[in-house]
């Protein structure tokens, strides 16, 4: 693990790796938040770990966990960065009830001199190291904030209050938004900061606030296929004998997922 004098003052790229969520879809099936499923011998937020230790440029990972499993959490990250050295820096932050309080967490433990930060939901490991690379190459050309996203496919209806169509959106408007999200580190901070003081509303992804603040946003486009793959997989319940079927899928997706 590097020095801490290396990275303290530095401006690399951190990641903030959310894996304090209930995961509550799939939490009863699978006997746990699915961030911590274990598959080949780890969890799987560790594939997580494996790509950002790819991505060029990036220094650290702030890691956010659940408070009641924090020290649990953080000796297991320690022992499997001692079996399979990261080179990255490790940092550990308790997460919040919501999301936004898992990242604002998260955003407190990164390096001030750091220029971005990449937020991502370790329940998602799917990406790879190209597609960081991509969103840090256009947060350096001067985007503040860069999101993957998968075109929709499907038809979607935006319903009024009374649950009647209220109008058909074209799809070539919409995507669905991934993770990793990067951001200008300085610039999210002062965000989350105002927006939560503004009102303290409850948001599901950090470009909610750069929408209302007139960030730029700029839509990557990764692969069509459904990166959900895992969730499908778990649908009839995680036994000991499902475990299997689980890591031949996960392996098997793995071997087709794009950039």
């Amino acid at each position: 693990m590097p020095d801490p004098a290396d990275y303290t003052l530095s401006t690399a790229p951190w990641a903030v790796l959310l894996a304090a969520g209930k995961g509550s879809r799939l939490a009863e099936a699978a006997g746990g938040p699915k961030q911590f499923l274990e598959t080949d011998g780890v969890p799987l937020f560790w594939r997580s770990v494996r790509t950002f230790a790819k991505t060029p440029r990036l220094a650290g990972i702030v890691f956010v966990f659940p408070p009641g499993q924090l020290d649990e959490a953080r000796e297991r990250c320690l022992a499997l960065n001692r079996q399979e050295p990261a080179g990255l820096a490790f940092r550990f932050a308790a997460g919040g009830q919501r999301r936004q309080d898992s990242v604002r967490q998260g955003l407190a433990q990164v390096p001030a001199g750091a220029r971005f930060v990449l937020v991502h939901d370790a329940a998602r490991p799917f990406f790879t190291p190209a597609l960081a690379k991509r969103i840090l190459d256009r947060l350096e050309q001067g985007c503040a904030a860069v999101i993957p996203g998968i075109p929709v496919t499907d038809t979607i209806k935006r319903l009024d209050k009374d649950g009647m169509v209220a109008e058909t959106p074209p799809r070539q408007e919409l995507c669905a938004v991934q993770t990793p999200q990067g951001f200008a580190r300085r610039e999210l901070a002062e965000a989350h900061r105002a927006w939560f003081e503004a009102n303290g509303l409850a948001f599901t992804y950090d470009t909610n606030q750069f929408k209302h603040d007139l960030y730029i946003l700029e839509v990557l486009s990764t692969c069509k296929r459904k990166i959900a793959v895992l969730e499908a997989a778990m649908r009839e319940g995680a036994t000991t004998k499902q475990q299997a079927r689980v890591v031949k899928t996960y392996r098997l997706y793995e071997t087709k997922v794009g950039t």
